[in-house]
């Protein structure tokens, strides 16, 4: 018996279609939260929209109104390939037919050139960071920050969420993969510490309240 709450296919919106597949395909996912941040996204602008009326003007619009705001074309192209997996969904659970999703175009894969930091540029940073202390022998936030990343490369909320119980003195290896998390494309490696970072981060722990390792302010 079918359930008499599912919305009819020629009335399915784009929200619908995101709700189904959280409920059955997002939990199992890596990186969720990543997802759900895409959705914050195309809610406001997409999700009141039928899928049959998700045209190619519609993503254009969507597309070129997220540029102007500010974001990157990688950071659209992540928004619109989430989309594109929704309405898959929804053809893989015989929800929809081919037919009647519409073609989602993605924005080209960024092909610029990494940049690198000099170690002129790196100092001026940390002094700019070092600027902003309360107590001359207490670095701030911002500082514990910077010399995290520029020792280990990682990406800004893997440093963020960092915890004590991964930071291994003993070693002198902060390992940035959380125990049992799951393993993406993107992986968390583990990074030996140069002498200078350990020894910020011995004294940083005496002072810690808590299981994180960046202060939440200061």
């Amino acid at each position: 018996m079918k359930n008499s709450l599912m919305p009819l296919k020629t009335e399915l919106t784009v929200s619908d279609a995101w709700q189904l597949r959280r409920k059955e395909c997002l939990a199992d996912k890596a990186a969720p939260e990543r997802i759900e941040d895409c959705w914050k996204a195309l809610e406001p602008e997409l999700g009141k929209l039928r899928v049959a009326d998700v045209s190619v003007n519609r993503l254009r619009d969507y597309m070129e109104k997220r540029i102007k705001n500010g974001r990157s074309e990688s950071t659209v192209r992540r928004e619109l390939v989430e989309l594109k997996a929704t309405f898959k969904s929804m053809v893989q659970t015989k929800r929809l037919g081919a037919d009647d999703i519409p073609h989602v175009s993605l924005p080209p894969e960024s092909n610029a050139r990494p940049h690198y930091l000099t170690q002129a540029q790196c100092k001026q940073m940390l002094e700019q960071a070092a600027t902003r202390r309360r107590d001359p022998n207490v670095p701030t936030r911002l500082e514990l920050f910077l010399q995290i990343a520029l020792n280990s490369g990682q990406r800004r909320r893997a440093i963020e969420t960092l915890e004590w119980d991964q930071v291994d003195f003993h070693t002198a290896v902060i390992h940035f993969a959380k125990e049992g998390e799951r393993i993406t494309r993107k992986r968390k490696a583990s990074v030996p510490m140069r002498a200078q970072l350990r020894e910020l981060l011995e004294a940083e722990k005496l002072r810690s309240e808590n299981c994180c390792v960046l202060r939440h302010s200061g």
